[in-house]
């Protein structure tokens, strides 16, 4: 086949995000290709997949029964792998999102597509200059601390009473953000509703200490310093969850648990997945995020 300069772009966007469907890959693909067509783009796509350079993950098709709105989803296969790290020079070994279909299950496609939807909205929007974007763990920070009595009894199970609690920090994203000469820094957290509140607020407990130490001890990512972080928390919108504001009221409930003062810790932000999507990405904007402040309502640019 005869390569164009937008497989090549293809290609690595897959590398950034690990999976995708067909529409937003074409808009990211078009970012940088003004001029292509989606009829070119899914001839292109299919003679990639028929070379052997892309896969289509069996697991999707669990994906087809719960959405009425499907796309076929997208990564890079084995051969496609060895060309990115060929052509552009990385550690194939290092490329950990490859296609194994041992370890690829419908609820990481789907927990992986929710990730890539939220940062689609993040470049689309064109709002932002990315500093840096990790995913799939490729940031995490173990943090050690002795819990307060207040957060034995509220926060921690009782094992860790009086004891020593390790949480390791692991989100699903975590990336910093130009606009207009501010610069801010995010962990995101994608909750699918399954976690008890418990193990949660263990959680926010852990980005919690961290935020805290961040203003003696910034940490160092990406040639960045970090001195201060907002901890992002998308839940399931009403079609994937009966009751998606009182989800995000419980887990509000867990960040104001960690606050001396009760009233929570402004670094946490809520919302549910409506309310940002990649097809309108100017909802990136809009003031679609709570804290757990009473009334306190944000957008990324605030």
């Amino acid at each position: 086949m005869r390569w164009q300069d937008y497989d090549w772009t293809a290609l690595k966007i897959l590398n950034d995000y690990r999976f995708l469907t067909s529409p937003i890959l074409f808009q990211l693909v078009k970012l940088q290709h003004q001029k292509l067509s989606y009829q070119t783009f899914k001839h292109r796509i299919t003679a990639l997949y028929r070379a052997g350079f892309l896969e289509r993950p069996k697991e999707q098709i669990a994906l087809m029964v719960r959405s009425d709105d499907f796309h076929l989803v997208t990564c890079l296969s084995e051969d496609g792998a060895e060309l990115m790290a060929h052509r552009f020079g990385l550690d194939q070994e290092k490329i950990t999102w490859r296609a194994d279909q041992e370890k690829v299950n419908f609820r990481l496609l789907e927990h992986q597509l929710s990730v890539a939807k939220f940062r689609a909205a993040v470049e689309l929007s064109r709002a932002f200059k990315i500093l840096f974007w990790l995913s799939d763990g490729q940031f995490y920070k173990t943090i050690s601390f002795r819990p307060t009595t207040e957060e034995q009894k509220r926060i921690t199970e009782a094992e860790y009473i009086g004891a020593t609690v390790k949480e390791t920090i692991r989100p699903d994203s975590f990336f910093g953000l130009a606009n207009d000469n501010r610069v801010n820094f995010y962990a995101l957290e994608i909750d699918r509703g399954t976690q008890v509140l418990k193990t949660m607020a263990r959680k926010y407990l852990a980005y919690y200490k961290l935020i805290k130490t961040l203003e003696t001890e910034p940490l160092k990512v990406q040639d960045q310093e970090i001195r201060h972080l907002r901890v992002l928390t998308i839940s399931p919108d009403e079609s994937k969850f009966e009751n998606p504001g009182l989800r995000i009221k419980h887990l509000k409930e867990q960040t104001q648990l960690i606050d001396e003062r009760g009233k929570g810790y402004r670094a946490f932000w809520f919302t549910t997945e409506d309310k940002i999507t990649w097809q309108k990405p100017e909802t990136i904007l809009k003031k679609n995020w709570q804290t757990p402040l009473e009334n306190d309502i944000l957008s990324l640019i605030d």
